[in-house]
């Protein structure tokens, strides 16, 4: 990659909240601007912005204005409002009309910002059966991949148990639901952290996985901290990511901090390039 790094990675402008991006001690300023600037200094190749649909349109004007300056690209955006995402809307039979709905708000803005990939969280129904649910949320993704696929983007599920009620609680149980869905534009966010939360072992998830991974999402456990401050082996997961030509694409790190300082923040940025020196080896031999 350009930029002195391996692979393309992404910094984050508050994936809990817009109060809290990644490098939020050493930019001081919430102005997307400043961030997206830091980013692009420090080489990285874009910024997630996941909140997008939900910002105030001169904040948004701003973000893309700074992505055209400093030539970086738009990671992952969000199809809906937090209020919106976390209801069991993906698992109801009357549903689609209501996602399509969302949709005709932030397809556009993801071609506008060029992020090519809408995130969807599933929220379930407590109580239904699980089996139904699945049957439901395949057939809606199916529609939103076909749609997705007309305006030239990708629709991302994230699995999890970080909220309350998710419906895609394992690695095997969303590679079984991804295995019926079959549709090129609609693809796995893989979040290491959430992946561990569940899983307990993120490389063996990451290998059950992989033919549907589109999106890399990077946080170390416990704790969703900064990657080499805890157990994940990130040096062979991302050789195995890059072997299997996920390289090219936007690695988000959607991770906090042991502790908020700016101190904390440059040992993580030198903490992070030395895992992706470790990557130097396959390009040297290949």
């Amino acid at each position: 990659m350009s930029r002195n790094w391996n692979l393309a990675y992404a910094s984050h402008l508050g994936y809990l909240s817009p109060d809290e991006p990644l490098f939020r001690a050493s930019v001081p300023s919430r102005d997307p601007w400043d961030h997206v600037a830091f980013a692009a200094d420090i080489g990285l190749s874009g910024v997630l912005y996941p909140w997008a649909i939900s910002r105030p349109a001169e904040e948004v004007d701003r973000f893309h204005a700074a992505l055209e300056h400093f030539q970086l690209l738009s990671s992952v955006i969000v199809y809906a409002p937090l209020g919106r995402v976390t209801t069991p809307i993906w698992v109801r039979s009357d549903g689609w009309d209501d996602l399509a709905r969302d949709f005709e708000r932030s397809v556009p803005l993801a071609q506008r910002l060029g992020a090519p990939m809408l995130a969807v969280l599933v929220q379930g129904i407590e109580g239904a059966p699980v089996d139904s649910q699945e049957d439901v949320l395949v057939d809606n993704l199916r529609r939103a991949g076909d749609l997705a696929a007309k305006s030239g983007i990708v629709i991302g599920v994230e699995h999890m148990v970080a909220l309350p009620g998710m419906l895609l609680r394992s690695t095997e149980q969303a590679v079984r639901v991804f295995d019926r869905i079959s549709h090129p534009n609609v693809q796995l966010i893989f979040d290491t952290g959430h992946v561990q939360e569940m899983d307990g072992n993120v490389l063996g998830a990451y290998r059950q996985a992989r033919r549907h991974v589109g999106l890399l999402q990077l946080a170390d456990m416990p704790g969703r901290v900064q990657p080499g401050s805890g157990v994940i082996d990130f040096e062979t997961l991302l050789r195995e990511v890059r072997s299997d030509g996920l390289g090219e694409t936007l690695i988000d790190l959607e991770h906090g901090w042991t502790s908020n300082s700016v101190d904390v923040e440059q040992a993580g940025i030198r903490a992070m390039r030395r895992i992706d020196s470790t990557l130097d080896s396959i390009e040297e031999h290949s």
